[in-house]
Formats: structure tokens, sequence, C-alpha cells
């Protein structure tokens, strides 16, 4: 079947689509896929920030199920009867003027960010360097984030990093270093490009 991926041994590979439970979202659609075609990778980095931000999946996952919840009821609220179209007529926004880019509160009523964007760590690496000395005589093998010229920690694991780092400068890319008088060489096996969302 073009677009397949195979094993070496000729057989199919499974997809993440192949673990999607029931319809998938653009068969549920009528088999027209109407949403953009990298809107699944975007679905999972936001379902994966939120796991991150929780630092427990069940309770992710029950906020994203209350969010989704409440705006199906808001998205019905306001479409006219019978046609499953909303309408913006008469409609007071919840935050006027505020664009949130997509990005969901942690917490319902909790006024929301717009994620950072990615230009590169090089401010990071830069503020790296200088600390590394003093982070080193004090935390070896303890983790920080840096964002910009702040940092965070530190702290004892990887995850530990994550989550203050996304407590303390909300979505969006983090620098996490793990203090090391010799840094690891690192081997990426595939090309990998940048998210551009």
């Amino acid at each position: 079947m073009p677009g397949t991926d195979h094993d070496a041994s000729g057989g199919p590979v499974p997809s993440d689509r192949d673990a999607w439970p029931g319809p998938h979202p653009d068969e549920a659609l009528g088999g027209e896929a109407s949403l953009p075609p990298d809107f699944e990778d975007n679905l999972t980095e936001l379902i994966d920030t939120a796991e991150n931000l929780a630092g427990d999946q069940v309770a992710a996952w029950g906020a994203i199920k209350a969010e989704v919840e409440r705006r199906i009821a808001h998205w019905q609220e306001w479409a006219p009867s019978g046609t499953g179209e909303p309408t913006r007529e008469g409609v007071e926004h919840d935050r006027p003027g505020q664009n949130t880019g997509g990005v969901m509160p942690t917490h319902p009523g909790a006024p929301t960010q717009a994620r950072r964007q990615f230009v590169g760590f090089d401010l990071e690496v830069a503020t790296y360097v200088r600390l590394k000395p003093e982070l080193l005589s004090r935390f070896p093998g303890k983790f920080i984030v840096i964002v910009g010229d702040e940092v965070e920690g530190p702290v004892e694991t990887f995850r530990e990093a994550l989550r203050a780092g996304y407590r303390r400068f909300g979505l969006g890319p983090l620098f996490v270093k793990q203090i090391l008088t010799v840094e690891p060489v690192v081997e990426v096996t595939r090309d990998i490009v940048p998210c551009r969302s």
C-alpha cells in the first residue's frame, strides 16, 4: 500500500494512527481530512506537554477531558440550533482580546500565557558556560533549567527539572542541563526538523 512503512521482513509497521481508539478524527469527519496534515503531531505535542506539566498522566487526562467537555458545551451553546456551526453574533468571549494560541490552562479559570517561541539556545548556552565553574563546585551531577539568563534549580532528576521549568517559565522551549565536568557526546540517528507550530 503506498505510504505504508515496512519492517525488515517486508511486513507493514503499525503506525500511531493504528493505535488510535475508535474512529480516527478524519474518518469521523466523513472520510475527508479537513484537518491540517500536522494536526496529529501538534495534538500529541500538546498532550505530552500537559502530562509533563501535571507530572501525573491520570491527572493530566482528567484535566484534558474536563477542558474538552467545557469547549464542546461552549461550542454547542453558541451554535445556532440545527446547524452545528458556531456563530459569533451576540457572543461574549471568555477573555476579550486575549489569544492563547491554542494553549489550555492547567487549571480552570487560571490565566493562560502564550507559548514562548524557539529562537535557539545561544543565550542559554552562554549563560551555562558563564555559570558552569560555580555550578560544578556546588551542584555536580544535578540538573538545572535555563531560559534566557534565568536559572531554575538545581534539582535531582531531568523530570523534576522539566516540571520546575514549566512551572516557572510556562510553556515553550526549556534548556535543561545536567551539571557535568565532561560533557557527553550526543548522537542523532535521524534527520530532525524543528517543529513549525
